[in-house]
């Protein structure tokens, strides 16, 4: 069966409405007339959340029977941007999530926790986003089962690191918990409302006093779930790189101070492929039910206020199409792992790496022109494929888009091994890719033109502030696209829970390339056909990166990948495994 041609909406629409007006679920009709086929497939592309978030505030509020959230960082506070729904009186997300779970619809959110004595104030804002939702759903109604419509689970990634090295590393855990009870005054309950999950490493001397216990270590997991997927009614996806809060939300202008930009791409589907992303979802959920009930009843005896038990839900006619049995243009994707069974392994066991092995796939295909947008560029082995592909193809050029640094060095001054090894790492895949691309392979940051920067730190590049890149996009000439939440490094091919796209058609990702690259190069792109001639488009983006601030007629937002400050701020560590950053 050949696969049919998507309708795409690729142009960018003044309100989140206009978009949506698209994703009618349209069957397509047998040549009898019978209605008994797969819905039809549609795509479009949501480039920066002033796009993504009306879309799917839209979908979530016209929903009739479920809503699946999957998110990284889902803030309950985050200002809702549709006119349509905020004419309704509703204010936040939260507003949103309660209002809809009020009306009976069943709305399920699987929701990123983290390893609490590491990664503790990610843990914090997870738990901070559970209270926040049940406590926008209990002030709609305050029913003892009214809450039932809404379910969240914070989940902890199964994946955990062998004991040896836990008692390796507890005297180091233990004197940072014990540091953060000494930051609290040592009161139980200030400490544990926050941050529930460091109660069973914390004894009382009193009733208020903490007291951090001499063991056993925890169980310190090193993966998360990374995946960014929305799922309405079994009908319709938004799936990409984008979470949802405040931070994240800007616009294609990205006028505001470096700290505030955030450019991220999404695709909203629908068609046979929904029920792939749906399929997946359950079989996440399902795996998290047990355990995070497991710690919800464990935790009730140190903390108050602990969120209700969580259903399994019904796998039944969820299932994932089989392999070859996919219709359409998009193929799903995702990274999963599991727990190893060793006493000394760090990592966890990857189990489907098909996000790793469709950029593989994909880069043994190139022929003309390969464009990448990545937060990270640290994974070995798509690195090797680059190069071999460089050498095989002598025509084949590469456009590669990275932050100027990551956000965490960026925005927050972490200057610790894990940050400065991945660093090294990506330094030593670029020079890789440079040295077997030569001048056919140029790196990219993107930049403010409109803006002086003020500083002359690594938030600034020619004297213009930085816009933040955290999207995921790789295209092959012009034809095939992938847009996920993983980044090319170990962990997001690898450790961590990601869910993509394949996307195959040369119509409808012709489109979505000259949309992402009108918003880079501006009228630099005017008149120039995507298709054309490679080489011409690769000096073009070069052309852009010259410098120079912009004005009515010129307007790139594009600067050389600051590559210097990188190398400055590397360093390698014996200790830091690769996959770990």
């Amino acid at each position: 069966m050949q696969p049919r041609t998507p309708q795409l909406n690729h142009t960018t629409t003044s309100t989140a409405m206009d978009a949506t007006q698209e994703f009618g679920v349209i069957h397509d009709q047998e040549p009898d007339g019978g209605a008994d086929s797969a819905p039809e497939e549609t795509i479009t592309p949501l480039i920066e959340a002033s796009e993504a978030y009306p879309v799917l505030e839209e979908r979530i509020f016209e929903a009739r029977d479920e809503v699946l959230l999957g998110f990284r960082i889902l803030d309950p506070a985050t200002r809702l941007r549709s006119p349509r729904v905020t004419e309704a009186g509703l204010e936040t997300w939260g507003d949103l999530i309660a209002a809809v779970s009020a009306r009976g619809v069943d709305v399920r959110i699987l929701l990123t926790d983290f390893e609490p004595t590491v990664a503790t104030d990610l843990h914090k804002l997870t738990w901070a986003s559970v209270r926040g939702f049940h406590n926008a759903r209990a002030a709609v109604d305050a029913r003892p089962d009214a809450t039932r419509s809404l379910q969240i689970v914070a989940a902890l990634h199964e994946a955990k690191v062998g004991k040896m090295l836990r008692w390796v590393f507890w005297p180091l855990v233990w004197f940072r918990v014990r540091g953060m009870a000494r930051a609290q005054g040592m009161q139980t309950g200030a400490l544990l409302a926050d941050a529930p999950g460091l109660a069973p490493l914390l004894g009382t001397r009193d009733a208020s006093t903490l007291l951090p216990r001499l063991g056993p270590p925890p169980r310190l997991r090193p993966a998360t779930y990374h995946q960014k997927l929305a799922v309405i009614d079994g009908s319709f996806v938004v799936i990409g790189g984008l979470d949802i809060n405040e931070r994240r939300y800007d616009s294609a202008a990205h006028d505001r101070p470096s700290d505030e930009t955030w450019h991220d791409v999404s695709l909203a589907v629908t068609g046979p492929i929904c029920a792939d992303a749906r399929a997946h979802f359950i079989d996440c959920w399902n795996r998290e039910v047990k355990p995070f009930n497991q710690r919800v009843r464990r935790l009730r005896r140190f903390v108050r206020n602990m969120p209700a038990l969580v259903e399994r839900m019904d796998p039944t006619h969820s299932e994932p199409r089989p392999a070859g049995a996919e219709v359409g243009a998009l193929r799903f994707i995702k990274t999963v792992s599991r727990q190893r069974r060793t006493l000394t392994e760090f990592g966890p066991r990857p189990a489907f790496m098909e996000i790793e092995q469709a950029h593989i796939d994909a880069i043994r295909q190139a022929e003309g022109l390969i464009y990448i947008e990545t937060q990270f560029l640290r994974s070995r082995s798509v690195v090797q494929a680059l190069v071999d592909a460089a050498r095989r193809q002598p025509e084949l050029r590469l456009i590669l888009l990275l932050p100027a640094a990551p956000q965490e060095v960026l925005f927050e001054d972490a200057t610790d091994p894990p940050h400065r090894h991945g660093e090294w790492l990506q330094m030593r895949c670029v020079d890789a890719v440079k040295e077997a691309f030569g001048e056919r392979a140029a790196f990219f940051s993107l930049v403010n033109r409109y803006r002086q920067s003020t500083t002359e730190d690594r938030r600034s590049i020619d004297g213009h502030p930085i816009v933040y890149i955290h999207s995921k996009v790789f295209i092959v000439d012009h034809r095939l696209a992938i847009v996920s939440s993983a980044n090319l490094n170990g962990r997001s091919l690898r450790w961590d829970t990601e869910a993509g796209v394949v996307w195959e058609d040369i119509k409808g990702v012709r489109a979505f390339e000259r949309r992402i690259w009108d918003a880079h190069l501006g009228s630099l792109l005017a008149g120039r056909e995507i298709d054309g001639n490679n080489a011409e488009l690769f000096d073009l983006w070069r052309e852009a990166a010259q410098g120079g601030p912009a004005d009515a007629e010129r307007r790139p937002y594009v600067a050389a990948f600051p590559e210097d400050q990188g190398r400055d701020f590397a360093r390698k560590s014996w200790f830091v495994p690769d996959d770990l950053v």
